[in-house]
């Protein structure tokens, strides 16, 4: 259980860093069908970022909209077991490409996200690909690749605390009502972008 609440923390690190990437507001929003993460690499550490043990790795997409979001990200962590200690640094290498499906009305206006990118053609609708771009300001704890997305959270207030025999529970929900939003990029020109989901996360 403790490797799960881990995953969700970690997980909650890199959606929080979305609110970071985009200067302007969005001109509208809508709520996605389909809000999905690719995580790469899930890491621990117990001395401040010297030492990274391994609790997950390799891709693995979860679609946050759907109503068994927590439990499937529960399962990316590995089986083996976590080391005794106090974890005050955690770190998620995961893909800077989401997958989302929706749609948003603007100014009389319904857009769609399709493969194709963003279309008024009700018929296109479909799964888009979106590779958030540099945030125009460094955010703090996290590295943007080629690829990938890299974020480190210091737990040292609120440490994780392995002991032996102690059974952690977690209680997970995600949010992505109003998440999809639609931004106005000039000469008649519009792209969506995720949001940062509304995430309730209990671990005791």
């Amino acid at each position: 259980m403790l490797k799960r609440c881990l995953t969700f923390c970690i997980l909650l690190a890199l959606l929080l860093c979305l609110c970071d990437l985009c200067a302007a507001d969005p001109v509208a929003t809508g709520t996605p069908t389909i809000y999905k993460v690719t995580m790469r690499k899930l890491e621990a550490s117990k001395d401040g970022g010297n030492t990274w043990y391994t609790l997950g790795e390799g891709d693995m997409t979860f679609d946050i909209a759907s109503a068994d979001a927590g439990a499937v990200v529960g399962a990316y962590a590995s089986n083996g077991s976590v080391p005794l200690g106090t974890y005050t640094k955690m770190r998620i290498t995961s893909s800077r490409t989401f997958i989302l499906r929706g749609s948003v009305d603007y100014l009389g206006t319904t857009y769609y996200t399709s493969s194709g990118g963003t279309t008024t053609v009700a018929g296109q609708l479909s799964e888009q690909s979106i590779s958030v771009p540099d945030p125009p300001v460094p955010v703090e704890g996290t590295t943007f690749t080629a690829t990938d997305i890299i974020t480190v959270e210091d737990r040292s207030a609120t440490p994780f605390i392995v002991e032996e025999g102690v059974i952690k529970t977690v209680t997970i929900k995600f949010d992505v009502t109003g998440k999809l939003a639609l931004y106005d990029m000039g000469g008649g020109s519009y792209q969506f972008m995720p949001q940062q989901p509304t995430v309730t996360l209990t671990c005791n």
